[in-house]
């Protein structure tokens, strides 16, 4: 269940907490998404995603999404290049 201190840990889990938004007060049971402000450092490899469990002990896969980033690779988690050009920046590196 998703509540407000469930999305605080989730906003800590990704940088310094700053907002938090739950379109619905309370517990939302099976929110679409969860939107919140946080502030991250960009030298820092970023979250896509995460695994939660339920307390039913059920596994859930969360994939995050950034707003007002530029050149994100979700394949490494580092700004600066995209995850299409992730593989070609390996293979020059390694020349």
């Amino acid at each position: 269940m998703i509540n407000k201190e469930n999305t605080q840990q989730i906003g800590w889990l990704i940088g310094e907490l700053v907002e938090v938004d739950l379109s619905l007060e309370g517990a939302i049971e099976n929110p679409m998404f969860l939107l919140f402000k946080t502030h991250i450092k960009i030298e820092k490899p970023i979250v896509p995603s995460f695994h939660y469990s339920t307390a039913s002990g059920k596994k859930n896969w969360v994939n995050l999404k950034y707003e007002k980033l530029l050149d994100i690779c979700y394949s490494c988690g580092v700004m600066g290049h995209l995850s299409r050009d992730f593989p070609k920046m390996e293979t020059s590196e390694q020349e």
